[in-house]
């Protein structure tokens, strides 16, 4: 892998996960909070600079692109999803992104707060964070846009499942 696209990566990790997009588990909407539309119209504008095409983003806080097939044949599509909210146990305000690169599972401290010390035993989250889910999507897009297959991207908060179950 190239620096450069190691370093959009990193980039793009912590450019994300800076934003505040902590769900609201009392509301009925979807998305459950207005600031999570602050990293999906991030996310709108990303995806458009890439090259997909069809970017929207509904009043119901869904992203949708799609990156056409390069192929001139009838293709299956491939589809990407991922959602962008923050757990609402979580706060995600004020968040300063830590890149730990070549990280063993051991406890992991911050410079700027000396008594702030995340294991995976305390912060189970720690190890399967939901932006490791979001962010390749963004990132992966240019790296398949050349299979002849149609890609269909859907980025959504994760209460819209919860709307689809009534």
């Amino acid at each position: 892998m190239s620096d450069d696209f190691v370093a959009e990566v990193t980039d793009r990790l912590i450019r994300y996960a800076a934003i505040d997009t902590q769900a609201d588990e009392t509301s009925a909407t979807s998305p459950s909070s207005a600031r999570q539309f602050t990293l999906l119209n991030l996310l709108v504008r990303e995806l458009t600079a890439i090259g997909a095409a069809e970017v929207r983003l509904t009043d119901y806080g869904v992203v949708l692109a799609t990156i056409p097939a390069t192929a001139g044949h009838n293709a299956p599509v491939m589809g990407w999803l991922a959602h962008v909210d923050t757990a609402p146990g979580f706060a995600a305000e004020g968040v300063k992104p830590r890149v730990v690169p070549a990280w063993d599972g051991s406890a992991i401290s911050f410079p700027y707060a000396p008594d702030l010390i995340l294991t995976p035993e305390q912060s189970p989250y720690l190890a399967q964070s939901i932006l490791l889910g979001l962010f390749p999507v963004v990132t992966v897009i240019p790296l398949v846009n050349p299979l002849p297959v149609p890609k269909k991207i859907a980025i959504f908060p994760a209460e819209i499942l919860e709307t689809t179950k009534s």
